[in-house]
This record gives structure tokens, C-alpha cells and sequence, in this order.
């Protein structure tokens, strides 16, 4: 096979040339917008991280300033005790349960003590209001679990921030 070339040398060269720079812009676009696409990839991707992160902290100063932590410390403190009082066929955390469906948004439980003895169950706290202290001892009497739920009248004193201390009575049979 014979191959002819009619062109001169330098026509060559150019011709050469023109294709090299035409391969190197195609290849410096692609280069470029690989390199846009990747960018606001990982702009987007940093954003949504962000913002994650500030959703994280955001629960999480929310949690430690509304209390719940310092609570959840305190309760893993108190699940020692409970499963030995369980342990001793007596049914605490069903008491305890029945004790927070009575309670309310406006009241801060402190201790609850019960002496096995009798069927005696001490409750101290904190109420926001008288009305919400009452509400309290109404909704142990009335719920079936717990009688006598009495407070003393010197806790009935106050109008706000009372500090209480309730005795009520409860059923063992319900339990179990």
C-alpha cells in the first residue's frame, strides 16, 4: 500500500498542532466541570453535615438544660435499688409506675419511699402551684391503685413552689 502525502511539512505540523490544542481544550472542559460538579457536591455535602451537626447540638444543650440528663443519671443510679426491692418480692417499679401516671408536668418528684412493712407509700417533691398539688393527690386517689393520699395542710399553705410531702396507701395485690 502506498500512502501519499501531498501536504508540505509545515502544513503537517499545524494541522498536528490544531489537533493537539483542540484534544487539550476538550479535556481541560471535562477537567473543569468534574471539578464544578465535585465542588458543589461537597459543598452540599458539607452543608447537610452542618446542619446535622447543629440539630445534634441543638438536642443535645436542650437535653442538658432542660434537666433530662441530670434525671437519666439519677434514674440508672436508682436501677440498683429497684431490682434488689424487686428482687425481695417487693414490685417497685410497678409502684413507681402508677406513681408517675399520676403525676403531672407541674410537679417534680423527689423521693418515693415505701415502707414493707405496711402498705404505706411516701411521696416528696416539688409543685409549681397548690392546683397542681392537688390534682396530684386527686389523681392517686381516684385511680384506683392508691388510697388515702393525704397532704399535710402546712404544705397547702403556699400559693407556689411548694414543697410537699404525701403519704398514701396502695394496694398490694395490684402488684402483681
Amino acid at each position: 500500500m502506498l500512502k501519499l502525502n501531498l501536504l508540505s511539512r509545515e502544513r503537517q505540523k499545524t494541522i498536528r498542532q490544531k489537533h493537539a490544542l483542540k484534544r487539550f481544550t476538550e479535556i481541560s472542559w471535562v477537567l473543569f466541570f468534574g471539578f464544578i460538579s465535585c465542588s458543589i457536591f461537597l459543598f452540599v455535602w458539607s452543608y447537610s453535615a452542618q446542619s446535622q451537626y447543629e440539630i445534634l447540638a441543638s438536642e443535645e444543650a436542650f437535653l442538658r438544660d432542660s434537666g433530662v440528663a441530670d434525671k437519666l443519671k439519677t434514674a440508672k443510679k436508682d436501677s440498683n435499688f429497684v431490682r434488689k426491692a424487686e428482687s425481695e418480692n417487693v414490685y417497685f417499679s410497678r409502684l413507681l409506675e402508677k406513681v408517675f401516671q399520676a403525676s403531672l408536668v407541674d410537679l417534680a418528684l423527689n423521693t418515693v419511699s415505701v415502707d414493707q412493712s405496711s402498705t404505706k407509700v411516701l411521696i416528696s417533691g416539688q409543685a409549681k402551684s397548690r392546683d397542681s398539688l392537688l390534682k396530684f393527690r386527686d389523681s392517686l386517689n381516684n385511680g384506683g391503685f392508691f388510697s388515702k393520699a393525704e397532704l399535710p395542710i402546712a404544705d397547702l399553705a403556699k400559693q407556689n413552689d411548694i414543697v410537699f410531702s404525701l403519704s398514701v396507701e396502695f394496694n398490694p395485690e395490684l402488684l402483681k
